[in-house]
């Protein structure tokens, strides 16, 4: 997953497909943040990263569909979590039965 995460004007990107690595990263982004304040702005945003099958072909791990590439606010990772959950939520109710990498 290539995630960004963009607080104020600064922006932050990962492209990973470890959801150990990914995790970390988030944590250490929005510790990043000091003395946020309602005017704070947070804007995330995740696309697929395409990892190799074993017949060489490419497959996304996310929403590769950019109908439903959305972007999201969250505060903390917690929020993030919870906001990437309901995007692959939003696109399985949508008829899309099958979740990107599995």
């Amino acid at each position: 997953m290539r995630l960004t995460i963009q607080i104020d004007d600064v922006t932050s990107q990962i492209d990973s497909t470890d959801p150990e690595t990914l995790g970390r990263w988030m944590v250490e982004i929005f510790g990043r943040v000091r003395n946020p304040t309602t005017a704070t702005f947070y804007r995330i945003q995740a696309y697929p990263s395409f990892v190799p099958k074993d017949n060489g072909e490419y497959q996304p791990d996310w929403i590769a569909d950019t109908r439903y590439m959305e972007v999201g606010k969250a505060h903390n990772p917690r929020e993030l979590l919870q906001l990437l959950n309901a995007w692959l939520s939003n696109y399985e109710s949508r008829g899309n039965d099958r979740i990107p990498g599995s």
